[in-house]
């Protein structure tokens, strides 16, 4: 369901039919659903997810800080966002029975 804020010429946020609307920083886009496929994750996808979730769970807790120290490095994303790009490409050592965080 979608929600119009501010009356008919307000900002529109949610799904309708096979749009959805999502409200950003830049500005308001419409998108469509996208095609939902069910087949197994190949061995990438899986990495990719291992990678994500280590460096999420360690940021997550630093959350105040980075919003402080990412800001100035953020617009238009994030500080979040630029924190998890930056330590995922140079924070997160491969070792041999996984990852770990430099």
């Amino acid at each position: 369901m979608a929600i119009i804020k501010n009356g008919v010429n307000g900002t529109v946020s949610g799904k309708a039919g096979p749009v959805v609307f999502v409200s950003t920083k830049t500005g308001n886009y419409v998108r469509s659903l996208p095609r939902v496929k069910k087949r197994e994750p190949t061995p990438g996808q899986l990495l990719s997810r291992k990678r994500f979730k280590i460096v999420r769970s360690h940021i997550s807790q630093l959350k105040p800080i980075i919003n402080m120290g990412y800001k100035a490095y953020s617009y238009p994303k994030r500080a979040y966002d630029v924190a998890m790009s930056y330590n995922l490409n140079e924070a997160l050592i491969r070792e041999e029975d996984g990852f770990v965080i430099d």
